[in-house]
């Protein structure tokens, strides 16, 4: 695959990626308000089982194939550009477990009412 290819495929993905997470933030968190404290379990639950496999799969790809457009180099591209890319798409990989990892043994987030 050309570097120019690869680079448009690195780009769709992360693209997607995006909008799967603002989707998160905007829509799905947004819904919590309605669930009702008794049932915000089984919401978690059942909504995980459905949208972390697809996060994973979205950002683990993106990451990828950034990392290999960062490692082959792109032309008239400079390459800390593109090495910023590879760290930013790392961020929600370092972000994520560092702000979900309780600290006391209680989950920081508990959901609405709690």
């Amino acid at each position: 695959m050309s570097k120019i290819k690869l680079a448009i495929l690195a780009l769709l993905f992360a693209g997607v990626s995006s909008g799967f997470a603002l989707c998160m933030s905007f829509v799905h968190y947004a819904t919590w308000e309605f669930v009702p404290p008794d049932a915000f379990q089984k919401f978690q639950q059942a909504s995980a089982i459905r949208t972390v496999p697809v996060a994973i799969a979205l950002g683990i790809s993106s990451l990828v194939l950034t990392l290999i457009t960062a490692i082959r180099g792109l032309p008239n591209v400079p390459r800390s550009v593109i090495w910023i890319a590879v760290i930013l798409a790392a961020i929600p990989w370092i972000a994520t477990p560092t702000l979900n990892t309780p600290d006391s043994g209680e989950p920081r987030h508990r959901g609405p009412g709690k």
